[in-house]
């Protein structure tokens, strides 16, 4: 069956259209991943601010530091705040030179090593949309 050049004008029409569409998508939730995962890091930046403030406050005080910092209530505060953050801010911790929690959000985690910190939010936020779709994927 032969096509006509009207059928042929619409169906190239329509593909170039779907192509734009198509396009504009992946642009689109490239930016809207970009976004989240700055506002995860303007979220993280905070608590982490409010953290060290209240932990040197605490460590300038002159008290053994880590007894002070399990024990301070302004600093156990804070860390209780951080289930008020949205999911993107999991957790919060003070830990020693050998990753062992010293302070933590969730007690029951306080004496323990932690996992090894994940790379930095400014490696992901510099890798590129393809990092960021899997990160929106794994998130979302």
């Amino acid at each position: 069956m032969q096509f006509g050049i009207k059928a042929k004008q619409v169906a190239g029409v329509t593909l170039l259209i779907g192509l734009v569409v198509i396009l504009l998508s992946c642009w689109y939730l490239s930016e809207l991943a970009y976004v989240y995962l700055e506002e995860t890091k303007a979220h993280a930046d905070l608590v982490a601010g409010a953290i060290a403030n209240r932990a040197f406050d605490v460590i300038r005080s002159g008290a053994d530091p880590t007894t002070g910092l399990q024990r301070d209530e302004g600093l156990r505060s804070i860390l209780l705040a951080t289930a008020a953050y949205p999911k993107n801010v999991t957790y919060a911790a003070i830990v020693d030179l050998h990753g062992k929690a010293i302070a933590h959000s969730d007690p029951t985690y306080e004496g323990q090593e932690l996992l090894a910190a994940a790379d930095d939010l400014e490696v992901l936020l510099r890798a590129g949309a393809i990092a960021w779709a899997d990160v929106a994927r794994v998130l979302g």
